[in-house]
């Protein structure tokens, strides 16, 4: 699993970079819709998963979290937060656990004791 993490970790970084420097000149004319493309983006994600309709569904408390930590940051400090992508990263496979169990087939590898 760790080589499959560092092969893609190097594949990913010039990829991102390349689009970054064609994308660049676009930003002020994509900027306006940065939040709908995110959007788009999140939901054909989560619709490719396996459990479609429990990973687009997820979206919504997700989407209220990241809410919530940017209206603290901005009554707290008056800034708003930079939610990074490693915090998707992070959380992502928590929310699919917690998901999980209301997908029928995949409840049952969920109980303990189950080999997988």
């Amino acid at each position: 699993m760790a080589a499959g993490s560092l092969i893609g970790s190097i594949i990913a970084v010039p990829v991102s970079v390349v689009f970054a420097y064609f994308l660049a000149p676009l930003g002020d004319m994509i900027t306006p819709y940065i939040g709908l493309i995110f959007t788009i983006g999140a939901v054909i994600i989560a619709y490719m998963s396996n459990a479609k309709w429990a990973a687009v569904i997820s979206l919504i408390p997700y989407s209220f979290l990241i809410q919530g930590f940017q209206r603290l940051a901005v009554e707290s400090v008056g800034k708003t937060l930079f939610i990074s992508i490693f915090m998707g990263i992070t959380i992502g496979p928590m929310i699919s656990e917690l998901f999980s169990v209301l997908v029928p087939k995949l409840r049952h590898q969920q109980k303990k004791g189950k080999a997988q």
